[in-house]
């Protein structure tokens, strides 16, 4: 998935809503870089102004939480994160519908057909995806 959208964007990333214990964020995932300390492995940080890391996904799938949160939080994330690795494309379509959001790119979704989707016509195209009825 995310090889095929490296081709049409530079830096490709999820945007995943996670609803925490009274709480909802956005957190954003995507593959860090050559330069990074774990190059290849995913990065898993808030989109707050303020980003959090809150961990990384190793290539061999284990997770590596970050230190500022709790055993708890960090377990909820783990737990998002299994949800998506386990059916990727129906997880981010349904985590795109309640978000009402994008799961790509985070724009609003007005259109219905996007709405349906989880996410919009653009990004579909990007990430080779469906959409609009096409399967």
């Amino acid at each position: 998935m995310f090889a095929t959208a490296g081709e049409k964007i530079k830096f490709p990333h999820l945007l995943l809503r996670h609803d925490g214990d009274g709480y909802t964020e956005t957190l954003k995932v995507w593959i860090a870089g050559s330069r990074s300390m774990q190059p290849g492995s995913f990065s898993v940080t808030t989109t707050a102004v303020a980003r959090e890391w809150l961990g990384r996904i190793m290539q061999d799938g284990t997770w590596t939480p970050g230190h500022t949160r709790s055993a708890i939080e960090y377990d909820s994330v783990a737990d998002l994160l299994c949800e998506l690795i386990a059916a990727p494309h129906a997880f981010l379509a349904a985590n795109g519908k309640s978000a009402g959001a994008c799961c790509y790119c985070g724009t609003e979704l007005t259109d219905a057909r996007s709405v349906e989707a989880g996410y919009g016509p653009t990004c579909a195209k990007k990430w080779g995806l469906p959409w609009g009825g096409a399967k």
